[in-house]
């Protein structure tokens, strides 16, 4: 990584610190913090789904997500393998690749790295039978606390954070990149396809010639632009 500062007000000079390869241990601790992350906003946002949809989406298989939460050292997936395979599911959600792979952990707001440390030794690990009450009572509280992140969640175009690029895919099936514009342009086609004929029959005469009026406008703007744009 290269930084570039001032160098006592008489010009720019350029440090090149190198950020240190995460062990293997820790990617796999990486790994179990963002798969469990995705793995419970999945559920959140599906509450009545089977979550074999989900390892269908991911193209990762029960036996092999269970790994992954769990840290299997004798058994582990190879996911820098899976991310390079062709139009691989993991790498079309709009997170980078050390996220999916476990370079790094996914950052959630409120949520320190030591208290996922101590959920995971609570959930995976052995449990001594005088320490259950306080293991279950942590996890209750560590997953309310989930689930107040999950709650804010939102589809805001300026929002960078990775919980909130994850919502996005889990919302619309597809990646969002802060960057481009067309974002305005697929949640518009979404909100049309949603548009139920019944209701239109229904609703206020009044709103329905109005918005009659701002399609047939759009219509044009948007015809002269595509008509334009193939040339």
């Amino acid at each position: 990584m290269i930084i570039t500062k001032s160098k006592d007000g008489l010009g720019m000079v350029e440090i090149d610190i190198q950020q240190e390869e995460p062990s293997e241990a820790d990617k796999r601790f990486n790994s179990q913090v963002n798969y469990i992350i995705i793995e419970k906003l999945w559920k959140y946002m599906h509450p009545h789904e089977d979550i074999q949809n989900l390892y269908e989406l991911l193209d990762i298989n029960k036996n092999a997500y269970s790994r992954i939460r769990t840290a299997n050292e004798f058994q582990q997936v190879d996911l820098e393998k899976r991310w390079n395979r062709k139009n691989s599911p993991i790498s079309l959600m709009g997170l980078s690749r050390e996220i999916m792979t476990g370079q790094v952990m996914m950052e959630i707001d409120g949520i320190k790295w030591e208290e996922w440390d101590k959920y995971i030794r609570y959930r995976y690990e052995e449990k001594e039978e005088e320490d259950e009450k306080e293991r279950i009572r942590y996890m209750q509280n560590f997953n309310r606390k989930l689930h107040e992140v999950f709650r804010e969640l939102t589809i805001n175009k300026s929002d960078k954070r990775d919980i909130a690029k994850l919502f996005y895919f889990f919302t619309y099936g597809r990646a969002v990149n802060a960057d481009i514009d067309d974002i305005e342009m697929l949640e518009l086609k979404d909100s049309l396809n949603n548009v139920n004929v019944e209701k239109m029959k229904i609703c206020d005469m009044e709103l329905k010639k109005e918005v009659c009026r701002l399609l047939r406008e759009k219509y044009k703007q948007l015809n002269i632009i595509v008509g334009y744009q193939e040339l």
